[in-house]
């Protein structure tokens, strides 16, 4: 309980802003996290994402954690318990090789030895978590956990009928992002099964999250998740539009980000306009790669150079920014909307290992990415002439 009482300290000394605008992603407490991107290798020493996340209330939620591949597909779903101001951490390896965060609400730990209830948290009880929460025995089996490891690698997925839902980078790295949305049961499902957003999601703006990419060089990168809140009034764009859930706020449509050619790798999310259905391995599903509208780069004498049109071309992944006719330092500005008449939304964030620094140094900086243009934008498809 002390613990807990000392992490409700820190942060209710934390500011937050007092207003948040619906419709522009900001720092605020939120419905759903998004972890625009993952990178994974399962073997010990390698590199892993570690999410973290708080409960910015008094009352306790629960949240429904969705893994998807770098297709946009939904593979595996997991429950966490959180009680008020409650903080948990999400090793993503761990998740991969089976064992989910051990979290339990007052039904499942009536004595608060998982899920310790401090001085002013709600504790309450979820009748739907019983024999769910309480042990890390959420995955079925070894088999399924083997599954959805290939399932990220791009391998094929035995539930597709051996056909694939992730792309093969041929590194043996899993790839993708993670939802996290505060639900009212467990074992819902993801997003994409019919009802969710009818009978289970929560419409709770509680949660903050960050997270870290950690290579197996030491070297990490860590970041906000985004934070993205829910309304009650529904939204022309929303970031579950695609899935009927029209009340979450939505993506920015363009971007702008320093860069340093060679040393800066483009971590992004290109929303998914609908769940793309399992291929054939070796292909790719149809739509892919993605285009963008523009992609630029421009130097300190403000010369213009065109970067290639399939620059960020997966529903989620990493590029180095290394195109040898861009400048060595400079700016981007990316539309990632498919064309004109298209509205795509997306999320850039830049990793960067400074020149000053040798290639072996465990530090690295990303800083955050401007967003240009949201779909409620008087102009949310702009071009540089």
């Amino acid at each position: 309980m002390f613990r807990r009482a000392i992490a409700l300290l820190a942060l209710m000394l934390v500011t937050y802003p007092l207003v948040a605008e619906i419709g522009t992603i900001d720092i605020v407490p939120a419905s759903t996290i998004l972890v625009p991107y993952f990178e994974v290798d399962l073997d010990a020493g390698g590199r892993n994402t570690l999410i973290g996340l708080q409960n910015a209330s008094a009352t306790a939620i629960l949240l429904n954690v969705t893994l998807w591949t770098d297709y946009g597909v939904p593979t595996r779903s997991f429950n966490i318990y959180m009680t008020g101001y409650d903080q948990e951490t999400i090793d993503l390896r761990s998740v991969f090789q089976g064992a989910v965060p051990i979290t339990a609400s007052d039904g499942q730990d009536p004595t608060d030895t998982i899920s310790p209830q401090g001085w002013f948290s709600q504790d309450i009880n979820f009748a739907s978590c019983t024999g769910l929460l309480g042990s890390s025995s959420q995955w079925e089996n070894t088999v399924e956990t083997e599954t959805v490891q290939a399932a990220h690698r791009g391998e094929p997925w035995a539930e597709a009928g051996g056909n694939c839902i992730g792309r093969d980078h041929g590194d043996e790295l899993l790839r993708g992002f993670v939802t996290i949305d505060a639900v009212n049961q467990c074992r819902s499902g993801p997003p994409s099964v019919p009802g969710y957003f009818t009978n289970v999601y929560g419409r709770q703006n509680t949660m903050l999250g960050d997270y870290a990419i950690v290579d197996g060089d030491g070297r990490m990168y860590s970041d906000t998740a985004v934070h993205l809140e829910s309304d009650f009034i529904p939204m022309d764009y929303s970031f579950y539009g695609h899935l009927d859930g029209n009340f979450v706020e939505p993506l920015p449509t363009a971007w702008a980000t320093t860069f340093m050619r060679d040393r800066t790798d483009l971590d992004y999310l290109r929303h998914p306009q609908s769940v793309p259905a399992a291929f054939p391995c070796g292909s790719t599903p149809a739509g892919f790669p993605l285009a963008e509208r523009q992609a630029v780069a421009i130097d300190r004498s403000g010369t213009v150079t065109s970067l290639p049109t399939e620059l960020l071309p997966w529903a989620a992944g990493s590029t180095l920014v290394d195109d040898a006719g861009a400048p060595k330092i400079g700016w981007l500005f990316l539309n990632l909307n498919p064309s004109a008449m298209d509205l795509q939304q997306s999320w850039v964030r830049p990793r960067t290992r400074p020149e000053a620094l040798p290639e072996t140094t465990p530090f690295g900086f990303a800083i955050p990415a401007v967003q240009i243009a949201t779909p409620s934008s008087s102009d949310p498809n702009p071009v540089i002439p």
